[in-house]
């Protein structure tokens, strides 16, 4: 055990050392790119690390998983990160827990940063052109054209703001999918997937219209369980409509 000793704590400082390179090419790789605070913050701090007792380094390196974690976006594309995260808590050898860490260091330069895509808290998905040209209208600090990284359709947005009733500004994202229950379901999942703090969707369309909407013919066109939006520059009004016919 006595003659381990020595050979366990000389694979750990070059494990250390190595960690420590490699910090230091990632902040240096990560310079004018949205991974840079992350990267050198990650850097200085490991730099202080130096070997000690089990508990001493097993703490150097659950802080870091730790502060690591609560720094990256839950993006799709930085999925594999977050998998050798979740790896790495379940770690309990003390050399594979250096190891993991290595190597997430290693590709904290190529986590995905993108703050634009944390802002939006509510989604819009529209079937037609049209309809998508009259919510896009409203918005105000218009980011149209916005494309998420990556193959594939469905990747097209358009981020805004919109005012709300009280003064307030609500960041949401706005996308049309095409006419059919299938393609918007598929359409809504992927908005979530995009954009992860979004809590709310909604469909906005023309529907069918109201056929006759005069004053004096209302309650012969709209009936139970109709929903009529009213778009005005500050709010969204909706009004649901449950008046029985007899």
């Amino acid at each position: 055990m006595r003659k381990g000793l020595p050979i366990l704590d000389r694979n750990l400082k070059e494990l250390l050392e190595e960690i420590q390179n490699k910090a230091k090419i990632a902040c240096k790789e990560s310079k004018g790119t949205a991974t840079e605070e992350i990267a050198c913050a990650v850097s200085k701090e490991v730099q202080k690390w130096e070997i000690g007792n089990h508990e001493e380094m097993t703490f150097y390196v659950e802080s870091f998983i730790f502060t690591l974690e609560s720094k990256i976006p839950r993006l799709p594309e930085n999925e594999r990160i977050f998998k050798m995260i979740n790896e790495s808590k379940d770690q309990k050898d003390l050399r594979n827990l250096f190891k993991n860490t290595s190597e997430l260091i290693e590709i904290i330069p190529e986590i995905t940063i993108d703050p634009e895509r944390m802002k939006p808290t509510i989604g819009i998905i529209t079937a037609l052109p049209k309809e998508y040209a009259a919510v896009n209208v409203l918005l105000e600090n218009k980011k149209d054209k916005y494309k998420i990284p990556g193959s594939g359709a469905g990747r097209r947005y358009c981020l805004g703001e919109i005012l709300s009733e009280e003064g307030n500004k609500h960041n949401l994202v706005l996308s049309t999918s095409g006419m059919g229950n299938n393609i918007a379901a598929t359409r809504a999942s992927l908005l979530l997937e995009h954009f992860p703090n979004v809590k709310s969707i909604i469909m906005v369309g023309i529907a069918g219209g109201v056929p006759n909407p005069c004053e004096d013919k209302v309650d012969d066109h709209v009936r139970l369980g109709d929903i009529v939006p009213a778009f005005g520059r500050s709010t969204l009004k909706i009004r649901i409509f449950f008046r029985y016919r007899f």
